[in-house]
């Protein structure tokens, strides 16, 4: 659909959809955009079972965790469900709905939507109800789960101030997990990482410690990659050179701008020649990043759930599938390798984002999409086809960290039982879980360190996925001690990397223990 008006503003219309309007010269077209959110798997509770991937043919190559695929609800949609996905060896696709059999070509996981709307100013709605997302998550135990669709977007989206985020949020952090504690649920999916959307999750994660008392759990963060303006239509400065088309400003902010690309005595719309911007995208992840580790989010995954070029072909010719796949190739070998120990994910080799999504499989409104309707490959879809291709499978164990309780031996307590505990992760890029063999020691293994207890066998997915593994080390005389852990594949799997295998902890004897009175004010 097509509206030939610049003032006109379409209703929020299905949760799935949203409308971008693109200006060229004096004309601004107006065109529903199908978006989305969506997945990835929890890191950072050790807890945590993961859902069975299974190959649909054990001779197929296995799929890439890191690599996704936004689908559509339109004519054509169902490539999504079929072998059609399978040569671009995706780990996890997306709908923007939740489904109860959703298919998994080849073995990739499929991240369930939940759709949310305001309903008031202080009252919202989600869909589906709470009685068909428990029959979901018994169904899917282990699922990967997305908490709306850019909230932070106006009229078209979610479109949710943030303190109803915050509140709609726990409710459906609580549905999930009271019945499925081995579930991932993610939060955010904003349409980019700017400023004003940074303070728009800034009042989300305020509102939810003054209501609930504690920080906002989270089992990953989930952004789109987006670059468009961000000028609100109701307050535009200069409508005659600011076009609002684009992300607008997020509900709960009174901002008249944001991120603004159009130069001055221009007409509006010509931010468009930005929306591959490479420099940008970059930016909106190390700021996002940056953003996580300053609220205690360090340590879990960031996933780029949805982005692309928007900017549709038949419109405007200098986005042809060249340029498409150039930005393409470019955010792909940013988003697999690009590392930052300051800033990363320690059980991803410090990885900025454990997976992406790119949009789309089939909306040919917008531009990028990788089939046409009867399935066949574009020059995009081609593209992305023949990076997956060129990406070496990787298994990557690492042990992160080794702890023992007691953390200390008291020497009045004589001869005791510690348990010894070792964190592990996989920076590989398999989506498929692989064997790792895990063996404590009394010393150092390379110098004389004897093994303790009896190896534990686990199984770990890439992508930065993480696993507590246990032994109990009997009647330990009080001494100092130092342990150490290892992890290896099971020896049937070749490893990317051997020199992060190795972690230790220091148990040391402790002859005398203060007791300090608590004090109550």
């Amino acid at each position: 659909m097509i509206k030939m008006s610049a003032v006109h503003r379409t209703p929020k219309s299905d949760a799935g959809w949203r409308v971008v309007r693109l200006a060229r010269l004096r004309l601004a077209m107006l065109v529903l955009l199908l978006a989305g959110a969506t997945l990835w798997v929890n890191a950072a509770h050790a807890q945590d079972t993961y859902l069975p991937l299974v190959q649909a043919n054990p001779t197929t190559p296995p799929p890439f965790c890191r690599l996704g695929v936004n689908g559509t609800h339109g004519s054509g949609s169902n490539v999504a469900n079929d072998n059609s996905l399978i040569p671009l060896r995706i780990g996890w696709y997306q709908r923007y709905r939740t489904e109860l059999r959703p298919t998994r070509p080849n073995g990739a996981e499929y991240a369930q939507t939940i759709a949310l709307e305001q309903t008031g100013p202080n009252s919202y709605t989600y869909s589906p109800n709470a009685a068909a997302i428990l029959q979901i998550v018994a169904q899917n135990p282990g699922s990967m789960w997305l908490i709306g669709n850019e909230p932070d977007r106006r009229d078209y989206q979610d479109d949710i101030v943030p303190h109803l985020y915050a509140e709609v949020y726990h409710e459906l952090y609580t549905l999930i997990k009271n019945a499925d504690p081995s579930a991932k649920i993610l939060a955010g999916s904003i349409v980019q990482a700017t400023p004003v959307r940074m303070r728009y999750l800034d009042m989300v994660l305020a509102h939810y410690r003054q209501q609930y008392g504690v920080a906002m759990p989270v089992d990953g963060w989930s952004i789109h990659g987006f670059i468009l303006n961000e000028v609100s239509c109701d307050k535009n400065p200069d409508p005659d050179h600011l076009s609002c088309t684009g992300a607008e400003i997020p509900p709960g902010i009174d901002d008249a701008t944001g991120l603004v690309f159009d130069p001055a005595d221009t007409p509006p719309g010509d931010w468009i020649e930005r929306n591959d911007d490479f420099d940008i995208f970059v930016e909106n992840i190390v700021r996002f990043r940056t953003w996580m580790a300053a609220n205690g989010y360090r340590n879990i995954p960031l996933l780029m759930s949805e982005y692309g070029i928007l900017v549709p072909g038949q419109w405007y010719p200098q986005f042809n599938a060249q340029r498409v796949n150039s930005f393409m190739d470019r955010t792909f070998d940013y988003l697999l390798n690009t590392t930052d120990p300051a800033l990363g994910l320690p059980s991803d080799n410090y990885r900025l984002v454990q997976r992406l999504s790119w949009y789309s499989t089939t909306d040919q409104n917008f531009n990028g999409f990788l089939f046409l309707p009867d399935g066949q490959l574009t020059a995009i879809g081609a593209n992305y086809k023949a990076r997956a291709e060129a990406l070496a499978e990787e298994v990557d164990f690492i042990a992160l960290a080794a702890a023992t309780t007691p953390p200390y031996l008291l020497a009045a307590n004589g001869a005791v039982t510690v348990t010894l505990q070792a964190t592990i992760g996989n920076a590989g890029n398999l989506a498929l879980p692989t064997n790792a063999v895990v063996r404590f020691y009394n010393g150092d293994p390379q110098n004389g360190g004897q093994m303790i207890g009896a190896e534990a066998v686990t199984t770990l997915a890439g992508c930065g996925a993480t696993q507590v593994v246990t032994t109990v080390w009997p009647n330990v005389t009080p001494g100092d001690y130092q342990i150490f852990v290892h992890v290896d594949p099971d020896g049937r799997v070749r490893e990317t990397s051997k020199s992060n295998n190795m972690a230790s902890t220091a148990v040391n004897l402790v002859t005398d223990q203060l007791m300090l009175p608590i004090v109550n004010k």
